[in-house]
């Protein structure tokens, strides 16, 4: 992405086969490169723990599993307000407003709605 920002790499073609690559644009292709592998490598041991955990994972033997209930330390009731789900999701709302809201206030105030499209190429 930052390859195409700054430098001006075109998006979504073969750059390492490009007669217009630049050698400005290497060490961001390695390092590209080295997400791409960090990426499999993640991807590969998920995909080997899950299969691992499905294959040969222990067997439970019994149909009920029996979970124990938490008790709580403090005896007191919890405020009925705290039980709803509106609270809470209320409160998410809010911190995305105060995290978002002066991104997307400066981006809708400074855009121009009708400028005619560009033509990359």
């Amino acid at each position: 992405h930052s390859l195409g920002l700054y430098f001006g790499a075109p998006r979504r073609s073969m750059l390492g086969a490009a007669p217009y690559a630049m050698a400005e644009w290497q060490p961001i292709l390695l390092y590209s490169t080295l997400g791409l592998t960090l990426l499999f490598i993640s991807a590969t041991l998920y995909f080997v723990n899950i299969f691992g955990t499905v294959l040969f994972g222990k067997k439970i033997d019994s149909d009920e599993i029996v979970v124990p209930i938490a008790e709580p330390l403090d005896p007191k009731p919890v405020p009925k307000w705290l039980d709803t789900w509106w609270p809470w999701v209320n409160g998410a709302i809010f911190l995305l407003l105060l995290s978002y809201g002066p991104m997307l206030y400066q981006l809708f105030r400074d855009s121009q709605w009708l400028w005619p499209g560009r033509v990359v190429w």
